[in-house]
């Protein structure tokens, strides 16, 4: 006999019931509600008595308690799990955006329409979903940081709504066909021509029906729509009421506003979900991508879920679940319930719920179930079920429905890379489990309390100091107290006086801290100077791998449902027609997404000593030219501001467009008579591509040749500018030759004084 898992795989059916028990072991497995609560207290710094002022109060405490070591003590709050999550978040949110976003294949044939995948990539980051993968950019850190792991959802979002197109009987008589040649009338002239007459409003809502299906079919059928969607009547049919009423709107004012179907979202939807309460995978779950059930929990409108009629979404479905709006489902067990009968319960099917209910909430709770389920001819896909916790059957239909097969919709979804839509970063992988990782207050969480219990001492050590209390004579009915300010009566010492506890520095306190604040930055390698500099770089280097592993996760399956959904919008943004022709069900093998970025560069410090290395070590040193000078140049210009690099790096073959115009604008100017612009050779790195431009254009052009043996002037502005460039050539060769004790033999360059210019003979030419 199948077990309840082996039927939710095997049967392609929805079993609303076993995504529902599963949906409820998913919740409390392992410790979800309490590992949440916990994360959340530790890093928002919430604790039972707390007051807005930072100060313990007696009346505060619990019954029979009294805050010590008196009344109004120091009760701060430390943030040192919050400051190490921040960190982590500011440090990979800033590496996001400056990222460089690069696709890389495994099929060389592909390899050519890798750039135009990057290009798609960039518009896609920076451009047109900006603000909102930043957005989830950030969550994801957040969550990973709080809660040791995040997980992204990545579906296509295909919404199809109507808008009001003004329609005018002097459109309609303008499209008026030419008379047919069997002399009837076409339907556009049969409407024109009985509209006045009130009797016939029943015959002319037909033929505006008619019409409003051909014009709809034709307006959709460039308009992003799929085939089968051309098909649909929810979409093509126009009631018959809402037609009479057009025709006499049309009969009075000469117009009316009929509402027209349009693909109002067509886009990929990424969403990081938040653990425990927006995402949960099935119990066992060790890799997501083998999870036997993932289920993602939205809150909507009533607007939002009434605008799913359009998408197929089960009406009735839609009618029963509006009333459970303001209903969050929990489980039995969870957040502190301590049975499972009595008014905080309820029981869908065989599941018992708390019963939270939230008056104000104008939200409804909506599940979206992803199982990846067998055929019968044995070929897997992922299931997608819309479905409510909270009703799981149609009381119209009961008894004569199977149980659990009411929902909104259950359908395959047929993404082309076969996953399911989901990709998890963990903040460390103690296990391939998905919750082997800890979160940052399960590591810091004593250490935020040690502190904070050291940092309480010392304020309150401070108040007392400030303001001691003082001895006074002992009156009768005087309680006893102590604290900063007090006044403390004794039988003996009648004088007023200040108690002074004539304790030693706080210095071993201050020490504490300090050790605790050096411990955090070096176990999770926040910046400060107590920390080893390349600890630093293998502790941040490990954090950002992470998340850029995961982030190109995210973007390679958006890639892959652009190509298959709408691959034209690919193309409007590249140009590119080929990428068009790529097959999305082999993309995630074929194509691989990467960020780059180095995180050490965030530290100005650390990226001023790295240009200093590339700019006076390692590019003086390359005398073999195997150095991309143009490429390192980019690099450095992203590494200061990607914003700078966006706007003004040229690619190699503008760079070299643009030298080889400016030599020949020099040389023109030469032939006019005028000086050429000459630049600082010693620090002018295109020198040498300026001095070859120079020959090129003097052995190539039969006029610069006479020029030259009837112009003396041009001859000596020419042989002047080539001097120039050859003394860059040489100051440049001088520098290798400074570090290296000899001049290359291979290195192609002529020596310094070669002379080399107009009229002799340069590198590679014969005599």
């Amino acid at each position: 006999m199948k077990d309840d898992s082996e039927i939710l795989i095997n049967s392609l059916d929805a079993h609303v019931d076993l995504l529902l028990t599963e949906y409820k072991q998913a919740g409390v497995m392992p410790n979800g509600f309490y590992d949440m609560a916990f994360n959340e207290e530790t890093r928002r710094m919430i604790w039972a008595g707390q007051s807005p002022d930072g100060r313990k109060w007696d009346e505060l405490m619990e019954e029979g308690k009294k805050a010590m070591p008196w009344n109004g003590s120091s009760d701060t709050r430390v943030p040192g799990v919050d400051g190490v999550v921040n960190f982590m978040v500011a440090l990979l949110t800033a590496a996001f955006r400056k990222a460089e976003l690069r696709a890389t294949t495994v099929n060389m044939d592909q390899a050519p329409l890798s750039a135009g995948v990057s290009d798609f990539l960039h518009w896609m980051v920076h451009t047109k979903y900006r603000k909102n993968l930043r957005l989830q950019a950030e969550l994801s850190a957040q969550y990973a940081g709080e809660y040791g792991f995040a997980i992204a959802y990545i579906g296509w979002e295909r919404e199809i709504g109507k808008r009001r197109v003004t329609v005018s009987l002097t459109q309609l008589t303008a499209s008026v066909p030419p008379p047919a040649t069997g002399g009837g009338q076409s339907p556009i002239q049969q409407l024109l021509a009985q509209i006045g007459d009130p009797t016939q409003d029943e015959a002319s809502a037909e033929i505006l029906r008619a019409l409003y299906r051909q014009y709809v079919v034709q307006q959709m059928a460039g308009s992003g729509f799929y085939e089968q969607e051309l098909d649909d009547e929810k979409l093509l049919d126009l009631k018959l009421s809402l037609a009479k009423k057009y025709v006499r709107e049309l009969r009075a004012t000469g117009e009316c506003d009929v509402p027209m179907p349009y693909v109002c979202r067509n886009d990929p939807l990424v969403r990081v979900c938040k653990p425990y309460q927006e995402v949960l995978a099935a119990r066992g779950t060790m890799m997501l991508q083998q999870a036997r059930a993932i289920f993602w929990r939205r809150w909507m409108t009533e607007a939002e879920l009434e605008s799913k009629r359009a998408d197929g979404w089960n009406e009735d479905w839609i009618d029963l679940v509006k009333l459970t709006k303001g209903n969050i489902s929990s489980w039995a067990g969870a957040l502190g319930a301590t049975s499972l009968t009595g008014p905080s319960t309820k029981t869908v099917g065989n599941t018992t719920y708390l019963k939270i209910t939230e008056e104000n909430n104008p939200l409804i709770e909506v599940v979206y179930a992803y199982v990846k389920k067998v055929d019968e001819d044995g070929v897997t896909g992922v299931y997608e079920t819309i479905f409510s916790p909270h009703v799981i059957d149609d009381p119209k239909l009961r008894g004569r429905q199977e149980p659990g097969e009411f929902y909104a919709k259950h359908e395959l979804i047929n993404y082309a890379h076969g996953q399911y839509p989901f990709v998890e970063l963990k903040r460390e992988n103690l296990g391939p489990a998905l919750t082997d990782s800890r979160s940052v207050s399960e590591i810091a969480g004593t250490w935020q309390n040690e502190e904070k219990k050291q940092r309480d001492m010392l304020f309150n050590r401070a108040d007392w100091d400030t303001l001691p209390p003082v001895r006074v004579p002992k009156l009768g009915g005087v309680d006893y107290k102590l604290g900063p300010g007090a006044q403390v009566p004794l039988s003996r010492a009648q004088d007023i006086g200040a108690i002074n506890l004539d304790a030693p520095p706080a210095t071993l306190a201050l020490e504490l801290v300090k050790l605790l604040q050096a411990q955090r930055a070096n176990y999770f390698g926040v910046f400060d100077e107590a920390v080893h500099p390349a600890l630093l770089a293998l502790i941040q280097e490990k954090l950002g791998d992470d998340f850029y592993t995961f982030w190109g996760e995210v973007m390679l399956q958006m890639f892959t449902l652009t190509l298959q959904f709408n691959p034209q919008l690919i193309v409007a943004v590249t140009g590119n027609t080929a990428l068009a022709n790529l097959d999305p069900f082999t993309m995630m093998e074929d194509v691989q997404i990467g960020l780059e970025f180095d995180l050490k560069d965030l530290n100005p410090d650390y990226l001023l000593a790295k240009m200093d290395m590339i700019n006076q070590k390692i590019l003086p040193g390359d005398v073999t030219g195997t150095l991309d000078r143009a490429g390192v140049t980019a690099y450095l210009t992203r590494s200061v501001d990607p914003r700078l690099a966006q706007n003004f790096i040229q690619d190699n073959k503008t760079a070299s467009q643009k030298t080889f115009d400016e030599v020949q604008k020099n040389v023109a100017n030469a032939m006019l008579g005028f000086e050429p612009n000459y630049a600082d050779a010693s620090n002018d790195p295109t020198a040498p591509m300026k001095l070859q431009f120079l020959q090129t254009l003097m052995q190539s052009n039969p006029k610069i040749q006479q020029w030259m043996q009837q112009d003396d002037r041009f001859k000596a502005l020419l042989v002047n500018y080539s001097k120039n460039l050859q003394m860059g050539v040489d100051q440049q060769q001088n520098k290798q030759v400074g570090r290296l004790g000899v001049r290359p033999v291979a290195s192609g360059i002529p020596g310094p004084g070669s002379g080399a210019g107009p009229g002799q003979p340069g590198p590679g030419q014969g005599q």
